[in-house]
């Protein structure tokens, strides 16, 4: 063998002795080679952290990225794997790229984590792309005085006072969508409609959120059709997802680059800041008229918060022109535009598509409905709604996912994780997990909610989790982290709540939902967030008298 592999360096015509610098530069290339192999098995088995097991399949140079990025159906295969190789304190090692990261499954551990720790440090090529479509001042990505600042004010805003007024509205905006729906459904020789279940909800979730958030009704519900701002934001939010998706391609990186999306991305985004810079100009006269929308809270909490913190600026951080600006106002804005609009759609989306897979619990839900005399000024009394809504909320969470870096070290069995470092916490492997929710993919909102009385299936109570009435547990609250928990918890939950249950009611009132036969259901986080795979269309009709109460 050794005298083939000379022959083989040395070649019938004596290479060693023509050319002696080629044998220098095999012997390199071999000795590379054997390194970077070796290197490869070694990055390949490393463990992120000791003491620690590490999930499966970790890529030599990416690591685990594949499986937190999976896409399309893999997203459920790929949390599983991960979920599976946790040790019995539920933690596991990850490598993003290099960087190493602890998930953490133990519903405990992880609401300590999230109660403990605000920090955040997404990648910097994140924070530039959010910037670029909802500014700088967002209160995603920014830590510290900053972000508790535009948070505080966010927080005084969502009050128990807006959030009463608003419900009105809520209800105003989805019976207009009924309105609509109804007028279609009757010009058609079946009686029935098939609709676009997903942007449907968007026009829902942007006409409610033009009319509360900026007093201006965008009346896409009436039409049916998205209006221009709409179609900007729609655009600004998928081509968002595609830049972070494949952050590596010069024409994502780079917005100066004058291409079609380029180009489009900065011709939408000034319509929306455009709009919304006049309604601020156009405030300051109304707000002594007592409006009361969000972008009139926002100027005036800005405002009152600019004033506190100035008596207050021994003990605080001094305040910038940036922090009052109507630049920052905006950013706030968007950013809970951002936040908002898609857990709402979303939300309603997988909802109306479970009532329509469980018609027996869209019965149910209507029963309910019907024997209360306002959905507004009742809603309260709408128990299994709002318990179909969390149900949803746990088998779809919008966000499968949550970060943070850790502030301070935290002990998990005999592991103590220093300060800094990275950890996720899989909302969505937590929510499906068979030890926190038996039968955790059944749709079974009597997790939630129990009958009044008699089995009176018109009035429910909400169960408490001690409760052992039913065929199935009652469900973890804590568990339910579809909102997060702790400091940097959704500041909109309350809203996004009654927003979910007031429209859904107000929806099933009056019209049915129905699968449309041979469509096949897929989720995918193709875009990061958790959405249908495809179009989902159901078939609507007008719910019939006999069923009214």
């Amino acid at each position: 063998m050794s005298s083939l592999l000379y022959y083989g360096m040395m070649g019938p015509l004596g290479l060693a002795e023509v050319c002696p610098s080629a044998v220098v530069l095999f012997t390199t290339a071999a000795v590379v080679v054997l390194v970077l192999v070796r290197l490869r098995r070694h990055l390949q088995t490393k463990k992120p952290f000791s003491g620690i097991p590490m999930a499966p399949d970790s890529q030599w140079l990416f690591g685990h990225l594949h499986l937190l990025f999976a896409a399309d159906n893999n997203f459920e295969e790929a949390m599983t794997t991960i979920h599976k190789s946790t040790n019995e304190y539920g933690v596991t090692g990850l490598w993003v790229g290099r960087h190493p990261v602890l998930s953490v499954s133990n519903v405990d551990t992880a609401r300590m984590i999230l109660q403990t720790s605000s920090q955040r440090h997404p990648p910097a090529v994140l924070k530039r792309f959010l910037a670029k479509f909802v500014g700088n001042c967002n209160i995603v990505t920014l830590n510290g005085a900053e972000w508790k600042f535009h948070r505080n004010i966010v927080a005084s805003t969502f009050n128990e006072t807006f959030l009463m007024d608003s419900r009105r509205i809520m209800r105003q905006v989805a019976e207009s969508m009924v309105h609509a729906l109804s007028a279609k459904i009757r010009r058609s020789s079946r009686r029935t409609t098939c609709i676009d279940l997903e942007n449907t909800m968007k026009l829902v979730a942007m006409d409610i959120f033009g009319l509360i958030s900026l007093g201006t009704d965008l009346g896409s519900c009436r039409r049916l059709t998205p209006t221009p701002l709409v179609k900007a934001f729609d655009f600004l939010m998928e081509e968002l997802m595609d830049r972070v998706r494949s952050p590596w391609r010069p024409r994502h990186l780079f917005y100066i680059i004058p291409t079609t999306q380029n180009r489009r991305q900065r011709r939408e985004r000034r319509v929306i800041r455009s709009f919304v810079a006049d309604l601020l100009n156009e405030k300051r006269d109304i707000l002594k008229d007592g409006d009361r929308d969000l972008l009139s809270h926002l100027v005036l909490a800005h405002y009152a918060m600019m004033n506190n913190e100035t008596e207050n600026s021994s003990r605080r951080r001094q305040l910038t022109p940036r922090d009052v600006s109507d630049e920052s106002i905006t950013d706030v804005l968007m950013t809970l535009l951002l936040a908002g609009h898609h857990t709402t759609s979303a939300t309603l989306t997988f909802a109306l598509y479970l009532m329509a897979k469980h018609p027996e619990l869209q019965q149910i839900c209507v029963q309910e409905i019907r024997a209360v005399a306002s959905i507004d000024e009742n809603m309260d009394q709408l128990v299994y709604c709002s318990a179909v809504i969390w149900e949803t909320l746990r088998l779809f969470p919008p966000a499968v996912r949550t970060g943070r870096s850790l502030e301070r070290p935290v002990q998990i069995g005999n592991f103590v994780a220093p300060t800094l470092t990275r950890v996720q916490i899989p909302i969505w492997s937590i929510h499906h997990d068979e030890a926190v929710f038996p039968q955790p993919e059944c749709f079974r909102p009597d997790r939630w909610a129990i009958p009044d009385n008699n089995n009176n299936t018109a009035r429910w109570t909400e169960r408490t989790e001690t409760d052992t009435s039913r065929s199935i547990a009652a469900g973890n609250r804590k568990a339910m982290l579809a909102f997060s928990t702790g400091a940097r918890s959704c500041v909109g939950q309350k809203f996004a709540l009654q927003e979910a249950v007031i429209v859904l009611a107000t929806l099933l009132k009056d019209l049915e939902f129905h699968l449309v036969p041979g469509h096949q259901f897929k989720t995918s986080t193709n875009r990061f967030l958790l959405r249908p795979a495809e179009s989902l269309p159901l078939a609507v009709s007008l719910r019939q008298p006999q069923q009214q109460q």
